[in-house]
């Protein structure tokens, strides 16, 4: 395992297989999100703070605890609006290396 970190997002996945992903994050507030989509379905579970969530063409104020269901291809991008986020996210195919990410234009 090893922890990957910028300045306002440190996360670690804590499973790493094919048949599973499950990883902890710490997200700052100031992280800028950008927009982008994966084949592969995901969940967020919001363990701690409020943050902005684009999904798909909505934006969604989340509060902790919350789960998630982002679908297969959709849009989406988190921000925190409290100091920081604490989030569990979940793939149910990997490894990690193997998900490709699209990066579009905009940011959250």
């Amino acid at each position: 395992m090893s922890i990957e970190k910028t300045n306002k997002l440190k996360w670690i996945n804590i499973i790493d297989t094919k048949k599973l992903i499950i990883g902890l994050a710490l997200v700052k507030k100031g992280f800028v999100a950008q927009l982008h989509t994966h084949k592969q379905p995901e969940n967020y579970y919001f363990l701690y703070g409020s943050a902005k969530m684009a999904l798909g063409n909505n934006i969604l104020t989340i509060n902790s605890p919350k789960k998630i269901k982002i679908p297969s291809n959709i849009p989406h991008a988190m921000t925190p609006i409290t100091s920081f986020v604490i989030l569990v996210y979940t793939f149910y195919k990997g490894p990690f290396k193997d998900i490709k990410y699209t990066y579009l234009q905009s940011t959250l």
